[in-house]
Order: structure tokens, then C-alpha cells, then sequence
């Protein structure tokens, strides 16, 4: 698991779910 690679996937969803709001 690449901590760096799964931080950016949370934030990328967080941001997709927030513009999706």
C-alpha cells in the first residue's frame, strides 16, 4: 500500500463527492 497514492485517491473523492453535492 503507497500511503501518498491512497491520500491523494480520499482526497480526489472527497473533492468529486463535494462538487457533486
Amino acid at each position: 500500500m503507497e500511503a501518498t497514492g491512497i491520500v491523494f485517491l480520499v482526497v480526489l473523492f472527497v473533492i468529486i463527492m463535494t462538487a457533486a453535492d
